[in-house]
């Protein structure tokens, strides 16, 4: 864009005024797009590469990859997803509570992005399940035989079951 005087203000307009707008990527970098669209490819690369490494259980590589990804790809518009694998890595961990605290750090930090929602369902169902083994801890120490009997049945009318006071 060289040449003409008008271009050559209109250039100069949108690179000062617009510095970080599209217009003035292509103005610097005619091929921006391109290397904009091979970056997001390599992002998705990365991701599907620490996802799978997550399905093997191999956890310390998901944390390692899920920290270098903020420095490989700079913005990281997958911070949220990583962050939600590296809370992952914690799922077979030997303390429950531990992996519950990483699910809620990615369920307060992102409450409205779909892996902060997911996040959130998994401690409702982890609670749920709590709840659930507190029951069945406690139900066998129950004991059943043992009804509450107010008042006799109308049939009952006759013969009281109830212990007479006399």
């Amino acid at each position: 864009m060289t040449g003409n005087p008008k271009q050559e203000t209109y250039k100069n307009a949108i690179l000062s005024k617009y510095p970080e707008s599209d217009y003035a990527k292509i103005i610097d970098d005619p091929d921006y797009f391109k290397k904009r669209d091979e970056k997001k490819n390599a992002l998705d690369i990365f991701y599907t590469q620490t996802y799978d490494l997550l399905q093997q259980k191999n956890y310390v590589e998901v944390k390692n990859r899920s920290h270098m990804a903020d420095s490989l790809f700079v913005p990281n518009p997958y911070k949220p997803k990583f962050e939600m694998l590296n809370a992952l890595t914690f799922a077979d961990a030997d303390s429950v509570d531990i992996f519950k605290n990483e699910l809620q750090k990615v369920a307060i930090k992102y409450p409205t992005h779909e892996v902060g929602i997911r996040a959130q369902e998994i401690l409702d169902y982890l609670r749920r399940g709590s709840v659930m083994d507190a029951v069945e801890k406690v139900a066998p120490t129950i004991n059943y035989t043992c009804l509450l009997y107010t008042s006799p049945s109308p049939r009952d009318r006759t013969r009281s079951r109830m212990p007479s006071s006399a």
